[in-house]
């Protein structure tokens, strides 16, 4: 009885060979790509799914970062994605206070403001389930929107950490004349733009700290307003509450 004939019974050419394996390659290849395509758009639609953060500005110098329980003050325009805005704190003169991570706010901006410095700023685009989902807000935000923030951080603050009630403090020996360090051009009044190097460079050169959680231009602003008594833009001398030789009178 005749055998079956086998493949064995018809070897293949060098040529239909290399054929055979570049076919192998091929179609390997295009399953890879398949895979590949695959993959890319599972992560693109999960990545459509978490809120989007980008740091647009960090300050160079950053006490600690906010956590879940820190008391935040911030300032945001709030847009659609097309740029159409639907709210916004500057529009109304003052900053959004909460606790962090008590749900006091959507879901998506609870994870986007964590790790933050005061001072620092962010874009971040929370998708319509870690906002206001399908029921939207009436009037305002429509049902499955996603919601993009452009956010300032004021005020970071750990509510279990005793704050000091002053704004600037030195680190060292307090300067027998400050007032004088400040009037660089020696006519007997500070200028703000005096007051604000002075500050800077005192930190700069660790002989002084600011109050910690809050932007370095706010806490000089405030600090400033409260040395010019007469709100004229400047601090005399006799203005000046802080240490200054009195020789100078």
């Amino acid at each position: 009885m005749q055998g079956k004939l086998t493949q064995s019974d018809f070897p293949l050419s060098r040529t239909d060979s290399h054929l055979f394996s570049l076919h192998q390659t091929s179609l390997k290849m295009v399953f890879m790509a398949a895979i590949l395509a695959a993959v890319v758009q599972v992560l693109a639609g999960l990545s459509a799914e978490e809120v989007q953060v980008e740091v647009t500005f960090t300050p160079v110098r950053c006490n600690f970062k906010s956590e879940d329980g820190f008391f935040l003050r911030y300032h945001y325009n709030g847009t659609f994605p097309d740029g159409k805005k639907f709210d916004s704190s500057h529009d109304r003169g003052n900053t959004f206070d909460f606790t962090l991570g008590k749900g006091e706010v959507i879901k998506g901006m609870d994870q986007a403001l964590r790790g933050m410095c005061a001072g620092e700023k962010r874009k971040i685009t929370i998708p319509p389930h870690l906002a206001y989902g399908d029921s939207g807000v009436d009037g305002v935000i429509p049902s499955g929107a996603t919601l993009v923030f452009d956010v300032e951080m004021v005020e970071v603050r750990d509510p279990t950490e005793e704050v000091p009630n002053v704004l600037f403090w030195w680190l060292g020996e307090t300067p027998t004349d400050a007032f004088g360090d400040m009037d660089s051009n020696k006519d007997k009044i500070v200028t703000k733009d005096e007051f604000t190097k002075y500050c800077y460079e005192q930190v700069s050169e660790e002989k002084g700290k600011f109050l910690p959680g809050r932007r370095e231009v706010d806490l000089i602003e405030d600090m400033f307003h409260f040395q010019d008594q007469d709100a004229d833009g400047v601090i005399s001398f006799a203005e000046f509450s802080g240490p200054k030789d009195h020789d100078e009178l």
